[in-house]
């Protein structure tokens, strides 16, 4: 059994890594043509900090909802021995429908308000352009909270293709609103253009669900669980808005920090979490409904087992690319945003947010497989009690960095604070569950860091400065090569993560 569910895990492991590598490159794609058209501009500044509070509000969606319904909806599955009856998703999709259209009309109605507290160094037009981007999308809040729910009974029904690929509805429109509006309609072609992804991903997330579980569910029953369930959901949510608040707190500070620095942050933060969300949060959503199973029938030796698996891999993965990604982190800037109206300033604001946030990149992955841990174990005043900690010192590092380093400043205080969370989210675990060898996990940390450090910084002194200048050869060059060294170095030392890797994908 247990060898079948390690099986299942790695292939909707790699079925999820390849949809996101895919809706990435779109992403990316998405993030090229912003910068063209708007670079590091003041009304694209307003546009960000206006939609922060809709956007941080669906991300939290997409991870709460899940997080909060798949353990309980898994565990009323197996006490029936069936199908879940269909009211449980009927009744879910009635309240969370109601409670997100709420949020929107408040949001829509108070959306002066909200940006005069919240942005209060605004212009009188900046504040004009604010309220006008911040009505507009609020309607995303029910359409992202309408998909993160249907992705929520996708997953548990072991259907991860589709919620995957849905992004590629938003970058999609992003990008065409962009490219055929922007010359009429300016930065508010962009605000359109994520309305209409948002409700392109809910609408092909609603109408598969309906077609695929719900009309195979059984009969109309009612289940006490419900009430659990739903309980468990504005528990996890309280914890996401908590996570989601990074954001807020640095666009909040959009006052202290120069012309474009929340642009560039943007752009910084959108280029790490490609790592983070190909491999921590996509390997964090395939074992997640396995892990509940193991949490419900309290098996902790083997849910102890696929967490340690799954953190070297993230490791493994995400160690060797944050320090490429910092030892590079001006060819990459330039590289993918360096056109049209991101110029030089732009690639020098950005790179300087780039490198540590790059830093966060392997503590913000295994957060994403530790919380999902936490979630499936239900462990719930430790999450809270971390997450103000992390919360608490996001705050306080970024009010004594932003003065002296700007928007650098607010890029150091994420780095630091989401490392102390991570550090505090492992040792209460391996108090709880004891799934690290202490021995072990140090040899391997070791192991890692140095051989990322030989394969980047040989890669950066042999190899980048003799492939010529044009980083479209220079910077893919590099990077094959250390890959390579890397690599190398751990067949010679054979570590097990990268054996594991090779064997799961041998099976697969």
């Amino acid at each position: 059994m247990s060898r079948l569910r390690s099986q299942n895990m790695f292939q909707a492991s790699l079925i999820l890594v390849g949809a996101a590598l895919f809706s990435r490159m779109t992403g990316f794609i998405r993030e090229m043509v912003i910068a063209h058209r708007f670079g590091t501009s003041i009304d694209y500044d307003v546009f960000l900090v206006a939609v922060s509070i809709p956007i941080a509000l669906c991300n939290t969606l997409l991870f709460a909802l899940p997080s909060g319904l798949i353990p309980w909806y898994l565990s009323e599955k197996k006490r029936i021995e069936r199908d879940v009856p269909s009211m449980f998703l009927a009744k879910a999709v009635l309240f969370f429908g109601v409670l997100l259209f709420l949020i929107s009309l408040f949001i829509l109605v108070l959306a002066p308000v909200i940006l005069r507290y919240y942005a209060p160094a605004f212009g009188e037009h900046e504040m004009y352009q604010g309220v006008f981007f911040l009505r507009m999308t609020s309607c995303i809040v029910f359409f992202g909270g309408l998909f993160a729910l249907m992705r929520s009974f996708m997953h548990a029904e072991n259907h991860f293709l589709v919620p995957a690929l849905a992004p590629l509805l938003l970058n999609g429109a992003v990008i065409f609103f962009v490219l055929h509006l922007s010359g009429h309609a300016g930065i508010r072609a962009l605000g359109w253009g994520v309305v209409a992804g948002y409700g392109l991903q809910a609408a092909v997330a609603f109408f598969f669900t309906v077609r695929h579980i719900l009309r195979r569910s059984g009969p109309q029953t009612q289940s006490p669980v419900l009430h659990a369930a739903f309980q468990s959901v504005l528990f996890v949510l309280f914890i996401e808005v908590m996570g989601q608040m990074v954001v807020i707190i640095d666009r909040a500070f959009h006052g202290s920090v120069t012309t474009g620095s929340i642009a560039a942050l943007n752009f910084a933060g959108t280029l790490c979490q490609v790592p983070i969300g190909i491999l921590g949060i996509t390997l964090g959503t395939a074992i997640f409904p396995a892990i509940s199973r193991m949490a419900v029938d309290g098996d902790y030796i083997e849910l102890g087992r696929v967490v340690n698996t799954g953190m070297k891999t993230v490791l493994f993965v995400t160690l060797p690319v944050a320090l490429f990604m910092m030892i590079f982190a001006d060819p990459i800037i330039a590289l993918f945003f360096q056109r049209g109206a991101f110029t030089v300033e732009s690639k020098n604001l950005t790179a300087g947010a780039f490198v540590w946030l790059s830093f966060s990149v392997p503590f913000l992955a295994a957060h994403a497989v530790l919380i999902k841990t936490f979630y499936a174990m239900k462990i719930r005043h430790v999450l809270v009690l971390v997450t103000l900690g992390g919360l608490a010192g996001k705050v306080l590092l970024s009010h004594w960095l932003v003065i002296p380093f700007q928007h650098r400043g607010l890029a150091m205080a994420t780095a630091l604070a989401s490392s102390l969370l991570v550090i505090c989210m492992l040792a209460f675990l391996q108090k709880k569950i004891r799934p690290f060898d202490i021995r072990v996990w140090a040899s391997f940390l070791l192991r890692m860091v140095l051989t990322a450090m030989l394969a980047v910084l040989g890669a950066r002194i042999g190899i980048y400065p003799y492939l010529g200048q044009k980083l479209y050869v220079a910077l893919p060059g590099s990077l094959l090569a250390a890959g390579i060294i890397f690599i190398m170095l751990h067949v010679w030392m054979k570590t097990d993560a990268l054996y594991f890797m090779i064997h799961r994908m041998r099976k697969t």
